[in-house]
């Protein structure tokens, strides 16, 4: 099990701790990494990694472009139009 320099990783991630805190995290710490070092010592060989629980895969519909006809109807229910483009409302005089 791999020990860890309670001290040094204080000073790398620029915190300060009691002596009370050091020792408190210092358990913990070691305890998270004798986690991983069990996960480490799993036989995983011939095992297939996995990203999903699912096969997920991506699916793509083709981009088609259609001719937009209902110009009137969209101009009825926006606010800010120009010739025939759709504008914002000004920000800044």
């Amino acid at each position: 099990m791999a020990s860890v320099d309670i001290a040094k990783l204080c000073k790398l991630s620029r915190i300060d701790l009691t002596e009370e805190q050091k020792k408190q995290f210092s358990s913990q710490i070691n305890e998270i990494i004798s986690m991983f070092d069990e996960l480490d010592s799993i036989n995983t060989k011939g095992v297939k990694p996995s990203f999903h629980i699912f096969d997920v895969k991506n699916k793509y519909r083709e981009d088609k472009i259609y001719e937009f006809k209902e110009m009137g109807l969209l101009k009825e229910n926006i606010k800010f139009s120009k010739n025939k483009y759709i504008t914002g409302p000004k920000l800044f005089e």
